[in-house]
């Protein structure tokens, strides 16, 4: 057992359990096993933590041997003394390459706080895509529930609502004078029906 204070080591090789109290710096590092953190954590600075991996579809995972029925649980953390509605909380970016090399986020997730006052919290999450250049909010689930798309919304197949309308205007009586008129509310109403937006009267 050895004690080093102030001391440069080169071409060392550190063998069993290494304490260290302090500040270590240290060169690059290739690691013969796990590292156990017992509870500590990384700290990062200001910067960020960067994995790298050179392997297609690899990257990062958090395993979980806990017999419970509870998994891995990944979590976002912003400590702020001063929280604020509409602050992002957590962002979580898809990046890539264009066609000239220059990294860019193609989508974005966000989680937003809508109302941080203490036993009346609000958040909701925001969904972001880029198009010609240009990032824009494609779809926002809000506090409530609420489902906010920006865009078109394009269904395969019949959609299936709960808590259907039964209007008793939508049956074969429409009668508007104008053929053409109703054949067009007759459309509707069939396409409504079939996804299951309203039920037959």
């Amino acid at each position: 057992t050895e004690e080093f204070t102030n001391k440069t080591l080169n071409a060392s090789v550190l063998k069993g359990t290494f304490t260290a109290s302090g500040t270590v710096t240290l060169p690059p590092v290739t690691l013969g096993g796990n590292i156990s953190i017992n509870g500590k954590s990384f700290d990062a600075g200001a910067t960020r933590v960067i994995v790298n991996t050179t392997g297609a579809g690899e990257g990062f995972r958090v395993s979980s041997t806990n017999a419970g029925a509870t998994g891995a649980y990944v979590e976002i953390n912003h400590i702020s003394a001063t929280p604020a509605a509409n602050d992002v909380v957590g962002i979580l970016a898809f990046t890539g390459n264009d066609s000239v090399g220059a990294s860019t986020e193609y989508a974005l997730i966000r989680w937003i706080i809508v109302d941080p006052t203490d036993a009346s919290e609000d958040g909701k999450i925001s969904f972001y895509t880029k198009l010609a250049g240009v990032t824009n909010t494609s779809m926002t689930l809000s506090e409530s529930g609420t489902l906010d798309i920006s865009g078109s919304y394009q269904v395969d197949g019949i959609q299936v609502v709960s808590n259907r309308v039964v209007d008793a205007r939508c049956d074969d009586v429409i009668n508007s004078g104008d053929v053409t008129t109703d054949d067009v509310i007759d459309s509707l109403r069939d396409a409504m029906i079939t996804h299951g937006l309203i039920a037959a009267a």
